[in-house]
């Protein structure tokens, strides 16, 4: 619903998508979690750049994602 009212990267909804991938994570699921974040990461990425706040975050959330997705 958010995503509907304002653009995917308002800071609102950059929130919200975060929080999603947290829960995503605290309830064991890796997977779905990177899933979330990557699509979060494109959209920042694409609107503000590789220099933003989100998109730095994302970046290494994702890479530590990746690490203990891949030696499961």
């Amino acid at each position: 619903m958010e995503r509907a009212v304002e653009s995917d990267v308002s800071d609102a909804t950059v929130e919200l998508r975060r929080d999603i991938r947290m829960l995503l994570l605290s309830q064991g699921s890796p997977e779905k979690a990177r899933a979330c974040l990557a699509a979060l990461y494109e959209d920042v990425l694409l609107v503000h750049g590789l220099r933003h706040d989100v998109a730095t975050e994302a970046a290494e959330v994702l890479a530590m994602l990746r690490r203990e997705l891949d030696n499961e």
